[in-house]
């Protein structure tokens, strides 16, 4: 005759092992990720500043290949195929000349009221 008595009891120990074994893992893994979303709490990234386009014009100059975003309070004071002036109310100019025929560049000057240009 076979004795099922001690299989039994070491089959429900092996259980409650078992369980309580899980109950710790669980609490472990529980720690863990309330420290990880603590720290996702408290490292938010800043918004960085976006740019509202809706203020800017685009120039574009065929001769010279240039194409570029400015703001809508700069004039166009002169332009022609080779050049252009932008200038805000404050008279701060912008300017470009193109001479594809000798160098092949841009010439960019920049000026204000203080500069004397």
């Amino acid at each position: 005759m076979s004795r099922r008595g001690p299989y039994f009891l070491i089959t429900a120990l092996l259980l409650i092992l078992f369980f309580i074994v899980g109950i710790r893992y669980g609490q472990r893994i529980e720690k863990t990720n309330t420290e990880v979303s603590l720290l996702r709490l408290t490292t938010t990234p800043s918004p960085s500043p976006s740019i509202d386009l809706s203020d800017f014009e685009k120039y574009e100059s065929k001769l010279c290949d240039l194409e570029f975003l400015y703001p809508s309070k700069l004039d166009i004071i002169n332009e022609t195929t080779a050049s252009s002036e932008l200038v805000s109310e404050k008279d701060i100019v912008f300017s470009f000349l193109c001479d594809m025929e000798e160098t092949e560049e841009v010439l960019f000057k920049t000026a204000s009221p203080e500069s004397g240009m």
